[in-house]
């Protein structure tokens, strides 16, 4: 007889079974001694689930960018993909690492540039503005390198791993003030398997950014507001100034007094 599936009553789920359906089969029992065909679907179940890209239970829990890349959470391996707003964890098994389907650029270990959202600010009007002081638009076509350092816990083995650089199609929005971006460089450390990892992203802005507005580039807008206000100290120093020289003149006039009463002294 060909394989068939033995139902699940209680969950609703139906599980590949191979063999007779027969009640009695010794192989098909269930007790502490597993038949030769669930003990093989039961592995192949482990090892599908060890290969499948998932949200782990830890960093599944965190539903914010914040509480995803506090310091305990990347200590678990967690990170945030800008893909879907979701907290995940770093899989495979070094120097082989991957990001569970998240693409490397919308992946980020690096909490303060939750704050200027690039999954929600994705223009330069949106991210470059007033409301929000702390960031920057960073046009596309910048780099950035993510480079990975394994040591096992037990053995001492180590391993370095240096992704490709990745190359923003799309400009970004990243924390930063009106003389550039900041936390180009982040780190991280977190535990994979049996390894203690080490990782360090680096981002290289390559064709300008834009603070507060979109039309004056980089630090020349910064520039502008200084000297802006630079002159308007000095323009109101120098107002100051003549106003106490004005008074200082009214004190030392002569005061003439039209009194009739007064005697003239020849």
């Amino acid at each position: 007889m060909g394989g068939s599936e033995r139902s699940d009553g209680a969950q609703g789920h139906s599980i590949p079974w191979g063999g007779d359906q027969a009640s009695d089969c010794a192989e098909c029992s269930v007790g502490p001694e597993l038949g030769i065909p669930m003990a093989v679907h039961l592995a192949f179940l482990a090892v599908l689930c060890a290969l499948l890209p998932g949200t782990s239970a830890l960093c599944g829990d965190h539903r914010t960018c914040g509480t995803c890349l506090t310091k305990e959470a990347r200590e678990d391996g967690c990170f945030w993909c800008y893909t879907d707003g979701s907290c995940r964890e770093v899989g495979g098994t070094p120097p082989l690492i991957n990001f569970g389907g998240c693409a490397a650029e919308n992946v980020t270990f690096d909490s303060v540039n939750c704050e200027c959202r690039p999954d929600r600010y994705t223009s330069c009007g949106q991210c470059a503005a007033l409301a929000h002081p702390s960031c920057v638009w960073i046009e596309k076509d910048f780099e950035g390198q993510l480079e990975f350092y394994f040591e096992a816990t037990s053995s001492g083995t180590s391993y370095r791993y240096a992704a490709e650089p990745t190359v923003f199609s799309k400009g970004r929005c990243w924390s930063g003030n009106g003389f550039g971006p900041t936390h180009t460089v982040a780190n991280t450390t977190f535990q994979i398997g049996a390894f203690k990892a080490s990782a360090q992203y680096q981002m290289t802005p390559t064709n300008g950014w834009y603070w507060a507005q979109c039309t004056v580039p980089e630090e020349w807008m910064a520039i502008t507001i200084i000297v802006l206000v630079l002159g308007a100290v000095v323009c109101g120093c120098c107002l100051c100034r003549c106003m106490l020289c004005s008074r200082k003149l009214r004190r030392n006039e002569p005061v003439y007094f039209n009194n009739p009463l007064a005697v003239q002294r020849s």
